[in-house]
């Protein structure tokens, strides 16, 4: 390891590359020193979840967050994402954004189609984001819709797999648009992408791959490309869909052609050098007088039953083919209609002057076979090697074919045979043996399916989970026997017979999960299940193209009364016999489709949750029939008929809480029926409905009176939702306000008149919603308006982040600020921590490097002292982590770690609140000369802070705040040297000593608060504004001082000297224009007070410039009556005198007002006001 580690950085990075998986790469963190910091440099970074079980998927997305945050590479060479658990869709728009903080080059997302039942969305700012990237893949999300869509200038290669497009055909030719350089194309379109016509007209693209799946069988469906300067191009379609290519492609090198209706591609890629093929025609197959001149090597499928010929054409058409391939890749079209050999009248030209070799998979050695190879023996004067890999199992068979072919006729002296073969059923009695406790067999469809061995139904005691798709079960009359298993998933299989799915399901005994998707061909017209133990039942039926309506006999019978989840879906028949009540029931989801839709209805009374679909016959809810235990409905995909059924529904539903409608309008042919408003409220409306969500709301009458009807009457409806199709702002306002009119004059409901006032502020300009959002307290309550509509759903995303951990799950609040900054896109003007919790002690360290990622202006770091019994380091690394644009910064309740220290070059302001230093004196003299353009110093020392002196030599410095607890010693204080100082506040009463180096000409205002001033007052006698709290007179500053600049002065009251002080003051203050008199702090009672001298001359300000007095709690002693008529009787300049009384004794203050209004004023404008 140590000989590894002396390896140069890059190669290192290079090494930690090839690991499967980023868990992998921060894991060799702890090999040393030299390898600690590796893990956050390395350009490629891969995010497996199937690493981790569905309980640990916190810690795999906590990982993420975390690793993702911690990165420093400038640019990601690469981004994996492989998702498999339900709750990873949900964090992908998180890191998507995340990518483009790391200016990704390659992203990919893959997503397990069968880890969620919901679309993983790719979010829209996918769209605006990574202007970098080269290299994007994803595969089972949906893309977002988005009204427009900007350039991605730099992506090379594109592939999508299973995506879903929400804008049809234009948003594929929008999205393709947007991508000038393109050159690899990757598609693998999905049954229900909602794209018909699948367009490329990319000039730049040079490969493109272009599948679809057979479950989409449609003429009118298919595919239009347009790219002259095509060098690969893939097309698999077997759905039977046209391909267009709209302009030939002249520098085309290898095509992959494996479609129903070929077309006239082939007449568009005659110079191909390389071409595999796969069509079912040879005579439509390409233009009669078309000639592959460039071909050179040649690869054909013999599935389909033209096969033969078709090899025979292209053969004759390819004058310079040097290889030709011969393979079985897919299940035969048709057995009994295989092609018959007739031997050509002449000799491919081909063979006798360019043909090189000869490869023959999965021979099966039919005589039209052994005549091809023999004809191309015979024929082929410049071949070099045949192989043949053989498909029969029997030596015996293999042996005899291998001699015919070796005793044939060679015209070239040299080439060589080989032979191959597979068995499937092998790995079935494999796994009986190993006592296998999950098994999956998933084929690939066929017309004819494989036939499973009968061994399985005997095999296996130990088998618990049974997944089979695409398969064929055997008949076998011994009785079937799968003692262990509970989960059995059965999709597209096909059965002996109705009778057959009875003895099967009986002998699974303790059987709790059934998955059945049935297909047309299956055998089965009713499928019984019959099973006690049963907890989950979901039954799909899938229809072809042909048959739109099923029998009337066709259908199902269950009797599970254990079951607790049931789901139906497809035309099942008109027979559904639910045997038995299922008590325990708690979900069901029902189409309407099925036949037997009454039936079903009443039979699920118990059920808590309750999803219908496709709700468009008439008077489909059975009458009578009570949903006692019902919370929560949901209608989705129903036609306006719903509204009287939902009524129904509503009235048989009294403890219903929750209502979803999805898309309930009429079908285009559907004839319209006009909802009539029931003569009686339900009573779920007046007593328990909380919640009404309506997704895709239109407006029509009758949603409108619906709406209005449930709203008028939902007595306890606490959250409506209500979410528009309408993309018409002024539409959408006036659709608002019309359901806003039906809310007024109901006082129960809170949040309804917020409709209308939420839209009024949506219609404000960002800059002033992102204004009105940073007064928020905490930015948990800024993502809370996320939620409110569209128009919010970024704007959270404000220059001020407050985050707060009071009242608040750690692990939550953790997840929250991690999340929260990774999808921060703005500059982060404030980043503010108030953490109680001790476990927020661990994390300040990743979230002080995350705010210098964000360019942070201003961080406050404010910790609960009494929350931890330890002491909150910063660490050492805070000092190093690019705080280069920081302003300002303030610590609260923390130690700072002795270190060298960088230069905080833009630090103008400074807040060090009950802070530890750790290097004592010296460590604070080295951190404040650290901050060259210090302007604003606020320090508050507590009582064991390490620090004996606290030195302030900061030349920049204009505005500073000292202060010390009196718990601290006497020996100890402040020194300071600012020379440009212009605000002072010293708040001591500890007694210790504060040394003013130099004088601060240019200081304007002032605070002193302190036991022993020393010689502050000396220094500051520029000062213009000046407030006192000293206990003392004679020792304030000394004689001779002059404040010839002071204009305000503030004395407190508390102290025993404050008389004394005041008339000094007065004394030395000539050009005074404010007084102000007041107690802040608590009587030292134990101490006796000051009294009145009147003075022998009157101070120069009273009879030249002093203009208001201002007494605050105003006791009303002798002492103080007699300053004010001092006051009254010299002030020549006065204006106004104000004196706020601290007595409650009415009498007490009638008396003290009358004394004062008739003493003298010397000053005739004086105004006097009693409060």
């Amino acid at each position: 390891m140590d000989r590894l580690s002396q390896l140069p950085e890059e190669l290192l990075l290079k090494i930690l590359s090839q690991l499967p998986s980023t868990k992998d790469v921060v894991a060799t963190m702890v090999l040393s020193k030299r390898w600690l910091p590796l893990w956050k440099l390395v350009p490629k970074l891969v995010y497996d979840d199937h690493r981790y079980q569905s309980i640990e998927y916190g810690r795999f997305s906590r990982f993420v967050d975390r690793s993702l945050l911690l990165h420093k590479a400038p640019i990601l060479d690469s981004l994996h994402f492989r998702v498999g658990h339900t709750s990873g869709v949900a964090d992908l728009p998180l890191w998507t954004t995340a990518a483009d903080k790391h200016s990704v080059r390659e992203l990919v997302i893959e997503i397990s189609s069968s880890s969620t039942a919901s679309p993983a969305i790719v979010p829209r700012s996918l769209y605006s984001m990574c202007r970098m990237l080269v290299t994007l893949k994803l595969q089972s999300a949906t893309l977002a819709d988005a009204a427009s869509l900007p350039s991605f200038p730099s992506l090379k290669k594109l592939s999508l797999v299973s995506v879903k497009y929400p804008g049809g055909d234009e948003f594929v030719s929008k999205l393709l648009s947007t991508c000038p350089v393109l050159e690899d194309l990757a598609v693998e379109q999905c049954a229900d992408d909602n794209v018909t016509i699948f367009t490329v007209k990319v000039p730049s693209l040079k490969c493109a791959s272009l599948r679809k799946p057979f479950a989409r069988r449609s003429v009118d469906e298919g595919i239009v490309i347009d790219a002259p300067s095509l060098e690969y191009l893939e097309v698999v379609d077997s759905s039977g869909g046209f391909f267009v290519i709209e302009n030939d492609m002249p520098c085309i090198t290898k095509a992959d052609v494996v479609l129903t209706h070929p077309a006239e591609i082939l007449s568009c890629i005659t110079s191909a050098k390389f071409l595999n093929l796969c069509l079912p025609y040879s005579k439509d197959a390409y233009p009669a007088g078309g000639v592959f001149r460039r071909l050179v090597d040649l690869e054909i499928c013999t599935c389909e039953t033209e096969w033969l010929d078709l090899l025979m054409r292209v053969l004759s058409d390819s004058p310079n083919l040097q290889s030709l391939k011969v393979k079985q890749w897919h299940c035969l079209r048709d057995e009994k209609l295989r092609p018959c050999w007739n031997e050509p009248s002449s000799v491919p030209e081909c063979l006798s002057s360019s043909l090189e070799t000869l490869e023959w998979g999965k021979f099966e050695g039919t005589k039209e076979e052994e005549e091809l190879v023999k004809f191309i023996l015979r024929n082929g004067s410049c071949l070099k090697k045949v192989t043949i890999s053989s498909k029969l199992s029997d030596s015996d068979k293999k042996l005899e074919m291998l001699k015919k072919l070796s005793l044939s006729f060679r015209r070239s002296p040299i080439f060589g045979q080989t032979c191959g073969a597979v068995d499937i059923p092998v790995w079935t009695r494999a796994a009986d043996r190993l006592s296998v406790r999950e098994l999956i067999i998933s084929m690939g469809f066929s017309v004819s399916p494989v036939i499973l061995p009968r061994s399985l139904y005997t095999m296996c005691k130990t088998l618990v989970t049974l997944k089979l798709k695409y398969v064929g079960l055997p008949v076998f009359s011994s009785p079937v026997s799968f003692p262990s298993l509970k989960t059995l998933n059965l999709v597209s299989v096909k059965y002996p017979g109705d009778d057959f799915v009875k003895r099967f399901l009986f002998g699974c005994p303790v059987l709790e999960t059934l998955f059945v998707v049935q297909y047309p061909g299956d055998n089965v017209t009713v499928f019984a299940v019959r099973v006690p133990s049963l907890k989950t039942l979901m039954m799909f039926k899938s229809l072809d193209g042909t048959d739109r309506n099923a029998n009337d006999a066709d259908g199902f019978a269950i009797d599970a009364p254990s079951l607790e989840v049931l789901y139906i879906c497809g035309r099942f028949g008109g027979f559904g016999v639910i045997e038995n009540e299922m008590p325990n029931l708690v979900m069901a989801d029902i189409d309407a489709r099925c036949g037997c839709y009454s039936k079903v209805m009443g039979s699920i009374t118990p059920a808590k949750r309750l999803h219908l679909r496709f709700l468009y016959p008439k008077d489909v809810h059975p009458v009578g029939n009570v949903f006692h235990r019902l919370k929560h409905l949901k209608m989705s995909r129903c036609g306006t008929e719903c509204f009287n059924t939902l009524m129904c529904l509503l009235r048989d539903s009294p403890k219903l809480k929750s209502l979803e409608l999805k898309k309930c309008h009429p079908l285009p042919n559907e004839p319209r029926r006009f909802w009539t408003e029931p003569s009686s409220v339900p009573e779920c409306l007046l007593s328990s409905l909380e919640t009404l969500k309506w997704v895709k709301y239109e407006g029509t009458e009758e949603e409108k009176e619906v709406a209005a009807f449930i709203l008028r009457n939902g007595s306890c409806l606490k959250n409506v939702t209500i979410s528009s199709t309408s993309t018409d702002r002024d539409k959408k306002l006036e659709m608002i306000k019309e359901l806003s009119v039906s809310l007024l004059g109901f006082e129960s409901f809170g949040i309804r008149k917020g409709i209308s006032l939420m839209d009024l502020i949506s219609e404000f300009n960002e800059a002033l919603l992102l204004r009105i959002l940073s007064q928020l307290p905490t930015t948990k309550d800024v993502v809370r308006t996320m939620v409110l509509s569209r128009r919010w759903h970024s704007l959270w995303k404000v220059p001020k982040l407050v985050y707060d951990d009071e009242g608040t799950e750690y692990g939550k609040f953790s997840r929250f600020v991690d999340r929260s900054l990774i999808l921060h896109k703005a500059p982060v003007e404030t980043l503010h921590f108030k953490l109680v919790q001790n476990s927020g002690v661990a994390e300040i360290g990743i979230w002080i490097t995350i705010a210098a990622k964000c360019s942070v202006r201003d961080l406050s770091i404010d910790i609960d002292c009494s929350s931890s019994t330890t002491p909150v380091k910063i660490p050492w690394s805070f000092y190093y982590r690019a705080f280069q644009m920081l302003v300002a910064l303030k610590l609260a309740s923390v130690v700072l770690a002795s270190s060298s220290l960088p230069s905080f070059t833009s630090l103008k302001k400074l807040g060090l609140v009950s802070v530890k230093y750790t290097g004592a004196d010296e460590f604070v003299k080295r951190l404040l000369s650290s901050c060259p353009v210090l302007e604003d110093l606020a320090v508050e020392q507590c009582k064991d802070d390490n620090v004996s002196v606290f030195s302030v030599n900061v030349p920049s410095l204009k505005s500073a705040s000292f202060s010390k607890s009196s718990s601290r010693y006497g020996d100890e204080g402040i020194v300071i040297d600012a020379p440009s100082l212009e605000y002072l506040e010293v708040v001591d009463s500890s007694g210790g000593f504060f040394v003013i180096e130099n004088d601060m000409p240019c200081i304007v205002k002032a605070d002193v608060v302190v036991t022993h001033p020393g010689e502050i007052l000396s220094s500051i006698t520029s000062v213009k504004r000046l407030i006192l709290c000293l206990p003392y007179s004679k020792d304030a500053y000394p004689a001779g001082s002059v404040f010839r600049s002071l204009v305000d002065l503030e004395i407190c009251t508390c102290e025993t000297e404050w008389l004394n002080l005041l008339m000094r003051m007065l004394n030395d203050s000539p050009n005074l224009q404010s007084l102000r008199l007041d107690q802040w702090h608590c009587l030292r009672n134990e101490e006796t007070r000051s009294c009145w001298n009147e003075p022998s001359s009157v101070p120069d300000c009273l009879s030249s410039s002093l203009e208001t007095l201002k007494w605050v709690n105003f006791e009303g002693t002798k002492e103080e009556k007699e300053v004010v008529k001092f006051i009254l009787r010299s002030g020549s300049c006065l204006k106004k005198v104000t004196i706020f009384s601290k007595t409650s004794d009415t009498h007490k203050k009638l008396e003290m007002i009358k004394e004062l209004t008739l003493s003298t004023r010397r000053s005739p404008n004086c105004q006097l006001v009693f409060s």
